[in-house]
């Protein structure tokens, strides 16, 4: 399985925390940095840009990696674990870098954006422990989703491009909701995060059972 995550570093793992890091630190240096307003809305909305990064990213695992990765010997069982665990590491550190991003206007001394009125000032709320863990948690059970789309698109481009647009209409509902919690504007009752991991949960379920499935049944060319 080594080698199988050595070549998901290359493939996948550096190019997605690569974006999520370019994009935290474009965010961060127009916002807090520079108190560029036009930016504000990306530095307090860094976790759904996470969001939808990894269910774009792993869009190419069940195809061209797969594909590419069988060619070279791998075993199908050996690249689904490798997959799992490359999942596991881009949930991580990229939950480590909105964390990074949060917390970097407090630690330097720079400050935060701030409005009179609005949601888009002060220490962004996702750097709260909780909702940490709803972006990990998050983060991690969407990558084998965006997995599973990219397997689907190649059998009917249809369904799995609007499946895509529902999840990128769910993240951007997510990202209103975040901004208006971040601004004191809006309380969520527990059982909507937890509802909401639930329902992750399930899809991510799912659509392991269809990359595993989806592997057995792969015939490289």
């Amino acid at each position: 399985m080594k080698n199988a995550l050595r070549y998901l570093w290359d493939v996948y793992i550096s190019t997605s925390l690569a974006a999520v890091g370019g994009f935290a630190l474009i965010s961060l240096v127009g916002s807090p940095v520079l108190k560029v307003e036009f930016f504000g809305s990306y530095y307090y909305m860094l976790p759904m840009i996470l969001f939808i990064f990894v269910v774009i990213f792993p869009f190419n695992i069940t195809t061209i990696f797969r594909n590419m990765a069988l060619s070279m010997n791998c075993l199908r069982r050996t690249f689904f674990w490798g997959c799992q665990a490359a999942f596991a590491v881009v949930a991580l550190l990229g939950t480590a870098i909105v964390w990074l991003a949060g917390v970097l206007p407090e630690l330097t001394g720079i400050g935060y954006p701030w409005q009179e009125s609005g949601p888009l000032s002060g220490m962004p709320a996702y750097i709260q422990p909780a909702q940490l863990l709803f972006t990990l948690a998050a983060s991690l059970l969407l990558q084998p989703t965006g997995a599973a789309l990219g397997g689907l698109y190649g059998r009917s481009k249809v369904w799995a491009t609007v499946l895509l647009v529902i999840v990128i209409l769910l993240g951007m509902v997510g990202t209103v909701l975040m901004l208006f919690v971040n601004g004191g504007k809006l309380s969520l009752p527990a059982a909507v995060p937890i509802g909401l991991l639930c329902a992750l949960t399930v899809i991510g379920a799912v659509c392991e059972v269809y990359f595993w499935r989806s592997n057995a049944k792969t015939v490289v060319r």
